[in-house]
C-alpha cells in the first residue's frame, strides 16, 4: 500500500491530475458507503497531503498523525450520521447529497478549523479561508 508513497508518484499525481479530478474523485468516496476506508487509503499511501493541499506556511502541521486525526472524526462523524441521517437532511435526493458532502468535509476538517497560515501580507488568514 505504501506505493502511492513513492515520490515519483506524487509527483506524477500532482502534475496530471487537475485539482477539479482530485476534487470530485474525493467527494465521490466522501459520499460513498464507505468514506472512511476511503479516506484511510489515501494516508495509508502516503497521499494525504497531496490530495489534500494546504498552504506551506501554516502554523499546524499537516503530518501523519493529523491526517490520522482527521479521519478518527471522519469516522465518528460516520457513525453518528449513521444513526441520525433520516432526520437531519430533507429535500430531495441531490440536496440530501450536497448536504451529506458538506458535512463530511466539515467532520474531516473539524481539527482545522482554528489553524491559521500567513498569506503574502504577512497576515495570519484560518485554513478554511485557504484556496
Amino acid at each position: 500500500m505504501r506505493a502511492g508513497g513513492d515520490t515519483r508518484l506524487r509527483r506524477e499525481l500532482c502534475s496530471r491530475v487537475s485539482r477539479e479530478r482530485i476534487n470530485r474523485e474525493v467527494s465521490l468516496m466522501l459520499v460513498s458507503k464507505h468514506p472512511v476506508m476511503a479516506m484511510k487509503y489515501i494516508e495509508e499511501m502516503g497521499l494525504f497531503r497531496v490530495v489534500f493541499t494546504f498552504p506551506g506556511n501554516s502554523d499546524h502541521p499537516i503530518d501523519d498523525h493529523c491526517a490520522r486525526s482527521c479521519i478518527a472524526t471522519l469516522e465518528e462523524f460516520c457513525m453518528l450520521l449513521d444513526s441520525i441521517e433520516n432526520s437531519v437532511f430533507s429535500g430531495n435526493i441531490d440536496q440530501r447529497a450536497d448536504h451529506r458532502l458538506i458535512c463530511m468535509y466539515a467532520a474531516l476538517f473539524l481539527i482545522l478549523s482554528e489553524a491559521v497560515y500567513m498569506d503574502q501580507n504577512d497576515e495570519k488568514v484560518l485554513f478554511t479561508c485557504f484556496s
